[in-house]
């Protein structure tokens, strides 16, 4: 599940994605209490994002030291969701009791349902094209690579429309040059990245 081997054991390593705030926060605090200390990446810009949130990729970060525990600890979380949900499991309702209870104040207060299983993490359906040209075109902003996934291209996409923005609003005309930068890359680049997010699926 991690990506590289890295040297240094304090380095944070990626274990797996999450769908969403809660599905993270709950795997988050399945590791917690069972002493793996976790970080959520991109936890805080996918709330800041609002509507345009779910189009950012929220990964769980363990420490290069605790990858091999954590990894046995999700293999053991999915052989537990793989039992029959009407089947009596002292153990595991013991460990979605603790995890719900370690969930922070906020906008997870209300998950009430015990974790959902590692093979329900990440995007499951294919992005369609269309839609990314749509928002490329409409919604600009880097729209467009934010919804295939592509989220830093989008994000610098986004940053250099504002800068454009920024400059017409001061009477700069290369200002104008910048936004219609930013969105025809967007345009142009969108369908590119659709197309490999479809074939990483695939794989």
């Amino acid at each position: 599940m991690g990506d590289e081997p890295v040297t240094d054991p304090n380095s944070l390593v990626s274990l797996a994605k999450a769908v969403d705030n809660a599905e993270a926060s709950a795997l988050r605090a399945y590791l917690e209490v069972n002493g793996v200390d976790c970080i959520v990446q991109a936890e805080q810009h996918r709330s800041m994002l609002g509507v345009m949130g779910p189009y950012i990729e929220l990964r769980l970060l363990v420490r290069a030291a605790d990858l091999e525990a954590a990894e046995k600890l999700l293999r053991q979380y999915r052989e537990n969701e793989r039992r029959d949900s009407h089947e009596e499991d002292p153990e595991l309702d013991r460990l979605a009791q603790e995890a719900t209870a370690a969930l922070p104040t906020g906008e997870d207060d209300d998950f009430s349902v015990r974790p959902r299983p590692v093979e329900s993490m990440g995007p499951k359906r294919p992005k369609r094209v269309g839609v990314a040209v749509v928002l490329a075109v409409v919604l600009t902003f880097g729209t467009g690579h934010l919804y295939a996934g592509a989220f830093w291209r989008g994000a610098i996409l986004a940053l250099a429309e504002i800068a454009g923005w920024a400059m017409l609003l001061n009477g700069a005309e290369l200002g104008a040059l910048a936004v219609g930068g930013a969105v025809l890359l967007d345009l142009i680049g969108a369908p590119f990245a659709v197309r490999a997010f479809n074939e990483r699926l695939r794989e």
